[in-house]
């Protein structure tokens, strides 16, 4: 099991405990609630009889917590052990590779490495243990406080005689049931969920251990020099240390003459490795770019869709809470609605393919290219496969016919198609239509690509029915030619997420099925495309057997796909690309056969 796949297993656990709490608290403060009413129990003797049963309820909490974390302390503790063996192993595998490119070792390596450093891995369990000890200690605290709460605030609604007695129990009870056991404070005021913590403290922990391994491998090879990984979704704190050599005198015992670089110890202060960071660092071999320059694979596969995926998760677990710890029928009904659309969206987010993960299909190929050269010799093969006529390719783009690089050309054609002009186009381009028509429908993609289409704001709302109103802004931005177009970009991280929101809002259902009656214009490389300005990348999922025209506009990367062809919204996500905040979302390419 990966270190991210135990941290969601960990932030399971505690999910499940707070919900078996909540009923707990639930079923002995709503004991018999309307029916001692009826019985003419008013509500300070219905307190006084709930005060005297709170020890029972401290009483059936500790068990709770204690059924639930059976076990974990060893679990915990064998992952820990088995992280800092993968990360001394991964720099062996780097260490062989560095071998085979002809890098020749400090000094002879040491066969001790692998064996656990118990004093160092020791007191990293203990201190975790601790910390989850401490957070359970916590737990039953806020619910014994949360107990007390309930009681005199649901006497005090109560009394006012506008509301039943179940309404003033859930009235009483509705804001700790939307905030779930928020027990953990940290020193700047900010509170965090049971689930959350545990999670970020057993994440944090296992990079650390693997991180220890990966340095005791390092101290066997008399190496101190260590490069940062990177992901397309970093942060600002960790941002500026990507791909960099930094000094390991953390983990491997470097000192500051090692190098005229920066010592890791310095780089961590500033940030780097925060909680929950998902970056890594392997050993720096001189020369060798094919090997330092790597991603985390788990960084760009295992938690793609995180922030998406914790949201969902989140407002599922949320109403859930409210389901079960409220006890008015017409507020149980409302939210049992809820927690179902939630977990609908939760449900289809999980039947989605991951984005460059392995399909049914294969793997989805992305050309990651930065110039013509290397993306024609990357796309050759497709290319030449296609047998486009020189006649074909002379009338598609001869600029005085029908010429598809022509704004005016393709603005014709596609909006005919769309049923967006009352008036055909030109002649000359009803030629190019035809010749289109016929090639795009004639060739089928020979691998899974990746392909990116980058959109303004107004795509969203025109295309997919989003409003982004009050949510956007108009900007100037430089377009990859270095002129200045004014877009319409989102106003700001917050405006972003709930166009995010609304877009995620349709995954899993039929209006997350654009249908595009038109040629559509999708690039084959991520940074070779004229529309780097635009806020909105498309990464589409482009399956072995679509079909479609993949075009000589090298300068654009440029495929062109058959008419009729459907665009499924997978899901969305914020993220800065260093200058403005932008929407990426992931989707997959339909056909008809």
């Amino acid at each position: 099991m990966s270190g991210v796949d135990f941290d969601r297993e960990i932030a399971q656990i505690y999910r499940d405990m707070e919900l078996y709490l909540i009923e707990s608290m639930q079923r002995n403060l709503a004991r018999h609630l309307a029916e001692e009413a009826d019985a003419g129990l008013r509500y300070p003797q219905w307190q006084a009889e709930k005060l005297k049963e709170l020890k029972r309820c401290q009483r059936e909490n500790r068990q709770i917590i204690s059924s639930r974390t059976r076990g974990l302390s060893d679990r915990v503790s064998e992952h820990m052990k088995a992280e800092l063996r993968q990360g001394s192993k991964h720099e062996l595998k780097r260490y062989k590779k560095a071998l085979g490119k002809g890098y020749k070792s400090a000094k002879a390596m040491r066969k001790s490495f692998f064996k656990v450093n118990d004093r160092k891995i020791n007191g990293m369990i203990n201190a975790l243990q601790n910390d989850l000890g401490a957070a359970n200690t916590a737990v039953l605290r806020m619910m014994n406080d949360t107990y007390r709460q309930t009681i005199f605030r649901a006497g005090m609604y109560a009394s006012n005689g506008v509301m039943t007695e179940t309404q003033a129990y859930d009235m009483a009870v509705k804001d700790f049931l939307e905030r779930g056991i928020n027990c953990i404070e940290y020193r700047d005021g900010r509170r965090v969920n049971i689930a959350d913590y545990a999670s970020m403290a057993v994440r944090t922990a296992n990079q650390r251990a693997y991180m220890v391994g990966e340095g005791e491998f390092r101290k066997s090879i008399g190496e101190t020099l260590v490069i940062i990984s990177h992901h397309a979704t970093a942060c600002k704190l960790c941002r500026p240390f990507e791909r960099k050599v930094l000094i390991d005198d953390v983990y491997s015992g470097g000192k500051p003459d090692d190098g005229d670089y920066m010592l890791l110890s310095e780089a961590m202060k500033l940030g780097l490795f925060h909680p929950r960071c998902r970056h890594g660092l392997g050993t720096y071999y001189p020369e060798l770019e094919d090997i330092n320059r790597y991603n985390n694979e788990e960084n760009d596969v295992s938690d793609y869709g995180r922030y998406n995926r914790a949201h969902i998760e989140n407002m599922v677990q949320r109403y859930k809470r409210l389901t079960i710890g409220s006890v008015d029928p017409e507020n149980v009904a409302r939210y049992q609605a809820k927690l179902r659309e939630w977990e609908r969206k939760k449900e289809a987010l999980d039947n989605l393919a991951k984005p460059l993960d392995i399909t049914e299909n294969g793997k989805y190929e992305v050309l990651p290219y930065d110039n013509e050269t290397d993306y024609k010799a990357a796309i050759r093969e497709e290319y030449l496969n296609q047998n486009i006529s020189s006649e074909d390719n002379a009338t598609i783009w001869a600029k005085d016919g029908g010429y598809i690089q022509n704004s005016v050309g393709y603005s014709e054609i596609n909006s005919w198609l769309r049923g967006l002009s009352e008036e055909p186009p030109e002649g000359k381009y009803q030629k190019t239509m035809r010749i289109l028509e016929r090639l795009t429908r004639s060739f089928k993609l020979r691998k899974n690509y990746v392909g990116f289409r980058k959109v303004n704001c107004e795509y969203l709302q025109n295309v997919m029915g989003i409003d982004i109103d009050g949510l956007t802004k108009s900007q100037k931005l430089k377009t990859k030619l270095g002129a200045l177009r004014r877009t319409i970009v989102p106003k700001d991280k917050q405006a972003a997420q709930a166009i995010v929101d609304s877009i995620n809002g349709l995954c899993g259902t039929e209006k997350a099925k654009i249908l595009d009656k038109a040629f559509t214009s999708i690039s084959m490389c991520e940074r070779v495309n004229y529309f780097t300005h635009y806020p909105i990348q498309f990464e589409i999922q482009m399956p072995v057997g679509t079909r479609g025209l993949i075009t000589n506009n090298w300068a654009e990367s440029e495929f062109i796909t058959k008419t009729n062809t459907t665009l499924e919204i997978l899901r969305a996500e914020v993220y800065n690309d260093g200058e403005k905040d932008c929407i990426r979302i992931f989707a997959k390419l339909l056909q008809e056969v």
